[in-house]
């Protein structure tokens, strides 16, 4: 299984809440994006999103770690071995 952080570049402002917009880094020529971390498994070449969770800034990551491992666990998946990546890599 694989935890990966997903970023989707964002031009506008936010609509509610200014937490629903994540700040980062810039792609795509801006630093404003809709974040989301994913559970994963691919399986004969194919990505079954098996946990999806929407991420800002105020998220520890740990916690999201853990809230996509417990839907993953809930839809009755045995996880062996878990990789993520560069954003999720220094969690406990």
């Amino acid at each position: 299984m694989a935890i990966d952080l997903v970023l989707h570049p964002y031009y506008g402002r936010y609509e509610t809440d200014p937490d629903e917009i994540y700040k980062g880094q810039e792609k795509a020529g801006t630093h404003s994006h809709h974040a989301y971390a994913t559970a994963y498994v691919i399986h004969k070449g194919c990505r079954l999103t098996l946990g999806l969770l929407a991420v800002n800034h105020a998220d520890p990551w740990n916690e999201v770690v853990q809230k996509l491992l417990q839907q993953v666990r809930r839809a009755g998946v045995q996880i062996d071995l878990v990789l993520v990546d560069r954003g999720f890599y220094s969690v406990a």
